[in-house]
């Protein structure tokens, strides 16, 4: 028999401390793997509040622009930008002006 009791015993031992140091090194990658997750999305959400905040701020100074010199927001633009965005986009065979 090429092992003893004894050299079994210790070779179980060792892979028994292996194992254990292996489990304490994944469950130490799951929470760090955890921490930065958490963080990651934390600073997602911030970012994301600061600049849509950024937006409405701006959005309601250029609403109080409007109602300050009396202008209706209403009131259609000399140029439409959608009928620019549409009438651009078309190949010129589809177009009727450009036919």
């Amino acid at each position: 028999m090429p092992f003893s009791n004894i050299a079994f015993r210790k070779a179980v031992n060792g892979i028994r401390k292996r194992a254990t140091g292996f489990f304490l090194l994944a469950v130490l990658f799951l929470a760090v793997g955890f921490l930065q997750d958490a963080f990651v999305n934390y600073q997602i959400h911030k970012t994301t509040r600061l600049e849509l905040n950024e937006s409405a701020d701006e959005i309601a100074s250029e609403i109080k622009q409007f109602v300050k010199t009396g202008q209706n927001l209403l009131k259609p633009c000399r140029y439409d930008i959608i009928k620019v965005i549409l009438f651009s986009s078309r190949p010129a065979k589809e177009n009727p002006k450009h036919a």
